[in-house]
């Protein structure tokens, strides 16, 4: 498989309150859906990430999805918030599993992370194969309250 690293970039945004400095709530959602070649091995991450710059140079592929290299993972510099969509389990970055969600800040190593799993319409807590080729959509909330 070919490592591919896209990033879609758009005008900045502002997350603080100029006048307070409180921190403001984000929310976004989105749809997609993962097709594989080789779906039983798996692949590295798709992630919804937030950066402070576009300027991502140096960023390797693969394990490090573009975002990151070895020599900056854990630099608080960064400021990089990403919401990982992880298909591999990778030992170096402590991984719970091959096919979970993770919350990454400045780093590889989730600050937390759970099997992937989804709400039904009954309510009840479904598994989720990242891989299986369906649609996914996916809700990101972060309340600053």
């Amino acid at each position: 498989m070919t490592p591919i690293s896209f990033h879609a970039t758009f005008s900045p945004l502002r997350f603080k309150n100029s006048s307070n400095g409180e921190a403001f709530s984000l929310s976004a959602s989105f749809a997609f859906t993962i097709i594989l070649e080789y779906p039983k091995l798996g692949s590295h991450d798709l992630a919804f990430t937030i950066a402070s710059s576009k300027d991502l140079r140096g960023a390797l592929p693969r394990q490090y999805l573009g975002l990151l290299n070895a020599s900056n993972i854990g630099n608080f510099s960064d400021h990089l918030f990403a919401v990982e969509f992880d298909m591999i389990q990778d030992f170096e970055f402590q991984d719970i599993n091959d096919n979970h969600i993770g919350i990454n800040i400045n780093n590889m190593i989730s600050n937390a992370s759970a099997p992937a799993r989804y709400y039904s319409d009954s309510s009840t807590n479904q598994n989720l194969t990242l891989k299986s080729g369906i649609r996914i959509q996916a809700w990101i909330n972060y309340n600053s309250m």
